[in-house]
């Protein structure tokens, strides 16, 4: 059996023990993709992955605690100064504006 995971272009802030996580028993074949995504945690994980066996990654900003994987040097983890707590757009300041990379150039 085997299982994939991918998210692109998310914002995440403050979802708990870890914004994103991930966790795949030890028969499947587990492969997760993340790019483009900014997780900002104070209290939790910004990301958290338990037996992904296969991650490509890229181009995200990781604010907060990392578990499972060492983060891809085109990775940030800064924080991203979101616009407020209700909106997560960027503001003109955030040091993440202009840091992903379009999909198609993977």
């Amino acid at each position: 059996m085997s299982s994939s995971l991918q998210l692109y272009n998310n914002s995440l802030l403050n979802n708990g023990k870890a914004n994103i996580q991930a966790s795949a028993r030890k028969d499947m074949i587990a492969s997760m993709v993340l790019r483009n995504n900014i997780s900002s945690s104070k209290n939790g994980a910004a990301v958290n992955l338990m037996g992904v066996t296969k991650l490509s990654e890229s181009h995200n900003n990781f604010h907060g605690l990392v578990k499972g994987f060492k983060p891809h040097s085109t990775d940030l983890n800064v924080d991203p100064k979101f616009i407020s707590p209700l909106d997560l757009g960027l503001r003109a300041d955030s040091p993440c504006v202009d840091k992903g990379k379009k999909l198609d150039e993977y």
